[in-house]
C-alpha cells in the first residue's frame, strides 16, 4: 500500500480574491460592532432622540397646562433660542421642610431640561432627569 500524496495548488488570482474577502468581511464586523448600540440600541418602552440614543426621561414630568412663553425666542444675533422660564419669587412654606414647587420645560423648545433645586451653600437637594418640551414637574419636598 502507498500513500499518495494530494496536494490542493490555489492559484495566486483565487489567493488574491480570498484575501479581499476576508479584508471586507472583517471590516464590516467591525463597522456593525462600533455602530451596534447607535443602530439598534434602543430600550423597550422608551423613546428616542431621534439619533437611536435613549434620554433619561423623568417618570415625574407631566403635560404642562400653565403659562406658556408665546413663540421661540431670539439670540441676541436673531438666531433662535432656548425658552428658559422665569421666576420672580418661588414662595415657599414657614417653619415647614414640606414644599411644592412647579417647573416646566416650555413647548416652545426642541431640547430637554434637567432642573435642580440648589440651596444657597452648593447643596443640592432635588434634581430631575430628562423633562421634556411641554412637560413640567411638581416638586414635593
Amino acid at each position: 500500500m502507498s500513500k499518495e500524496k494530494k496536494n490542493i495548488t490555489i492559484s495566486k488570482k483565487a489567493l488574491a480574491v480570498i484575501l479581499v474577502l476576508i479584508l471586507l468581511l472583517t471590516a464590516g464586523g467591525f463597522t456593525v460592532g462600533i455602530n451596534w448600540n447607535n443602530w439598534f440600541g434602543t430600550t423597550p418602552g422608551s423613546q428616542t432622540d431621534g439619533g437611536g440614543k435613549q434620554p433619561d426621561l423623568d417618570d415625574g414630568a407631566v403635560d404642562w397646562r400653565g403659562e406658556q412663553p408665546q413663540g421661540k425666542p431670539q439670540t441676541g444675533d436673531g438666531q433662535a433660542g432656548i425658552a428658559i422660564p422665569g421666576y420672580k419669587s418661588i414662595t415657599l412654606k414657614a417653619d415647614t421642610k414640606e414644599q411644592s414647587v412647579n417647573l416646566y420645560n416650555p413647548e416652545a423648545n426642541d431640547c430637554y431640561f434637567v432642573m435642580s433645586l440648589i440651596l444657597p451653600d452648593g447643596t443640592e437637594i432635588w434634581k430631575s432627569k430628562m423633562i421634556a418640551p411641554a412637560k413640567g414637574c411638581t416638586i414635593l419636598l
